[in-house]
């Protein structure tokens, strides 16, 4: 699946990932390929 991780007007990552964890100001996600579009903002840390 494709991985974006960006700031207002740089991305830091854009690539194929297997699956993506991580820490939501909403708590811990986890993202497998097939799912729906996702946005979030992640937690500081």
């Amino acid at each position: 699946m494709r991985v974006v991780v960006a700031k207002v007007h740089e991305n830091l990552f854009d690539g194929e990932a297997l699956s993506l964890s991580a820490r939501t100001v909403e708590g811990e996600v986890t993202i497998l390929p097939k799912h729906e579009p996702y946005v979030a903002t992640l937690a500081p840390g």
